[in-house]
């Protein structure tokens, strides 16, 4: 999303909810305080918003201006409505929201997170989109480490914060690694279940057809004639080779004649 669908999104909440006032949380904040956001930054569609001083109308933006919504169609993006406690962010937060406020606003205003506050509330999140956008901020000095660490320690939650804090040091130092301040980087848990499953594999015993003495004529179901030579041995076309998996399954509608039944031409 760009700062120009943004702004008629301001515009069109001001309308549906008669407020003038509203708060732009989580991705689509840095659009009213960052001049150039990286890429990176600017993938998610959906601005998630509420008005200041009655978020308890957050609901009339969702069925206006929500997900498959006629503005979504017309303008490629759309709102969620969210409330304050939405998102977990440093103590102070309100009194560094970024005013966004101009013509194509229509003068309604939007306040929208301090690129600080931002990063720490995605950190709390601490999912992959989280970590390839905050990534981004500091790749672009945005926020510097030392800014966000400072800033995590006014979460509310000591826990949370120590979380926080350890997860942007190892944000910063290098290559992503399992996080605890959020759900396992999904790279690192596909790499490892392909050497798990390699490793199964070179164990595994090379597969074979197995034949059962039991059963081995049977009726064919529903009333249906024979075939026109019940086959006691197999043709086979494509022989297996080694590596392959198969599954042989005969259901009560294909099984072999029984050998009493005369064969029908």
């Amino acid at each position: 999303m760009q700062k120009s669908q943004l702004e008629p999104l301001i515009r069109a909440a001001a309308e549906v909810t008669n407020q003038t006032e509203f708060v732009v949380i989580a991705s689509q904040s840095n659009l009213g305080s960052v001049d150039s956001p990286p890429d990176a930054c600017l993938v998610s569609i959906k601005a998630d918003i509420y008005p200041l001083h009655a978020p308890e109308l957050a609901d009339l933006i969702d069925g206006a201006i929500g997900e498959l919504s006629f503005f979504h169609d017309h303008f490629g993006c759309y709102a969620q409505g969210v409330g304050p406690a939405t998102a977990h962010l440093p103590q102070g937060w309100q009194q560094r929201l970024v005013r966004l406020q101009n013509q194509g606003t229509n003068g309604r205003v939007a306040y929208c997170l301090d690129p600080v506050d931002l990063f720490i509330s995605k950190a709390c999140a601490g999912r992959e989109k989280d970590h390839v956008f905050n990534k981004a901020l500091l790749t672009a000095g945005i926020v510097t480490r030392d800014a966000a660490l400072k800033r995590a320690a006014g979460l509310a939650d000591d826990a949370e914060s120590v979380r926080v804090r350890a997860w942007i040091l190892r944000l910063a130092s290098g290559p992503p690694e399992p996080d605890r301040a959020g759900p396992a980087n999904a790279s690192h848990r596909i790499a490892s279940h392909r050497i798990a499953s390699s490793r199964q594999q070179r164990g595994q015993r090379h597969p074979r057809v197995r034949a059962r003495r039991h059963h081995r004529l049977r009726r064919p179901g529903h009333h249906q004639a024979p075939t026109a030579a019940a086959a006691f041995r197999t043709e086979v076309d494509d022989p297996v080779g080694l590596g392959d998996d198969v599954e042989v399954v005969l259901d009560h509608q294909h099984a072999v004649a029984a050998g009493h039944q005369a064969v029908q031409h």
